[in-house]
């Protein structure tokens, strides 16, 4: 006979080192390595569960933990979201030489935060 706890495996795909947090409301359970399988005992009932490392940062999903069961999540990541950033071609269209000089040294690239990894219910 189980504890009456259930147990979340969260799947993270892909290659790397890396390592996410895994957390359910705002209570960080532990972290997930990249490639693994990692087993989370938890309390029967709902939970909102979601990851995050660094910038990169999942959705947010519900699962429903039964007494003595098992719920898997899997998480793959998605395409980088970015801005890019023309400053040359900016001066150019302005006709400001001196917006040239001023523009250069600006990164080229920008993040923009979203969502980087999609997690969903892989058995419920």
């Amino acid at each position: 006979m189980g504890n009456g706890n259930g147990t979340l495996t969260v799947e993270v795909a892909g290659r790397g080192r890396g390592k996410f947090r895994v957390y359910t409301g705002r209570t960080v359970l532990a972290r997930a390595r990249t490639g693994h399988r990692t087993p989370f005992v938890l309390a029967p009932g709902p939970h909102r569960i979601r990851l995050r490392q660094g910038l990169d940062r999942s959705n947010t999903v519900t699962v429903d933990v039964p007494a003595d069961g098992r719920v898997r999540v899997a998480a793959r990541r998605t395409r980088y979201e970015a801005v890019l950033l023309l400053p040359p071609l900016l001066a150019l269209v302005s006709g400001q030489e001196w917006l040239v000089a001023g523009l250069l040294p600006l990164p080229a690239v920008a993040a923009v935060p979203g969502v980087t990894v999609r997690l969903r219910v892989v058995e419920p």
